[in-house]
């Protein structure tokens, strides 16, 4: 199941104009189809129906509710519509907290995005995979390392 924590800061971080171009590079004018994106994520029972039906994707969502020119992203996850808008990985990637900075429980989790994830933060995941303490994917651990490299760190 997906979480509901990933869809607001998803919506604060999708360009729907680059979005749509993306999906139909050969279309001259998207004005119409931004319209009608900006229009339903505008309106006031979005949010609340995605968040009361988290598994949808956006991509889904956007084809069930009537947009199918959606189509060429209905199986995406919001990642991988990011990373099509040409944003570079560390933010496409949500990462979710559940302790603050002192290793305390959080009244609820908190989901940001990699690049949004404070610099000790990041060195203490990677220190900890790094010495056994704790396991994370390669694939995140690189990510990490090139989001430090980006911050010269």
């Amino acid at each position: 199941m997906r979480s509901e924590l990933r869809i607001k800061p998803f919506l604060s971080r999708l360009d729907v104009p680059e979005l749509i171009r993306s999906m139909y590079p050969d279309m001259a004018d998207t004005s119409e189809m931004v319209d009608r994106t900006m229009s339903t994520i505008d309106s006031k029972d979005f949010v609340r129906y995605w968040e009361e039906n988290p598994d949808l994707r956006f991509g889904q969502l956007m084809f069930n509710l009537g947009l199918e020119f959606f189509d060429p992203v209905y199986h995406k996850e919001e990642s991988q519509i990011l990373f099509q808008c040409g944003y570079p990985i560390s933010k496409c990637i949500q990462w979710t907290s559940l302790l603050d900075k002192d290793k305390n429980m959080l009244d609820k989790p908190v989901n940001r995005f990699i690049d949004e994830l404070d610099t000790d933060h990041l060195l203490t995941m990677v220190e900890e995979h790094n010495t056994g303490k704790r396991y994370y994917n390669e694939a995140i651990i690189q990510i990490f390392l090139d989001e430090l490299e980006s911050r010269n760190k």
